[in-house]
């Protein structure tokens, strides 16, 4: 087993991601942006990452951010829409640049809506 293998064997959500991109309408020959589904079905793992942040008026907040791990071969780009199936429960995210180890890749994700 590789170690992509090894670290996708621990991963229990799924996920679709789709990208807008430029399409020329074969009936009005205008070029409109569809989105495009580029990958769907994918084993992904969605975590939480919890950030200390201070107010103005000095008084600590706990915020969180949602970080996706993936294997490093899917196409994942900056401004996808990611789709996660996380416990029977379907968010849908943007994501930042991934960022790429031989063995997985992270991305940033920036909650957009609840399906």
């Amino acid at each position: 087993m590789t170690d992509i293998e090894i670290l996708e064997s621990t991963y229990f959500d799924k996920c679709t991601i789709k990208r807008k991109v430029k399409s020329k309408n074969e009936n009005t020959g205008v070029t409109e942006t569809v989105e495009e589904i580029i990958a769907e079905n994918v084993k992904c793992a969605l975590s939480k990452k919890d950030v200390q942040t201070m107010s103005s008026d000095g008084v600590g907040k706990l915020a969180f951010s949602h970080l996706l791990f993936l294997n490093p071969n899917i196409d994942l780009q900056e401004g996808d829409t990611v789709e996660v199936s996380s416990m029977g429960k379907i968010s849908i995210y943007l994501a930042s640049k991934p960022f790429y180890y031989s063995s997985h890749s992270e991305s940033l994700l920036s909650y957009k809506e609840r399906a």
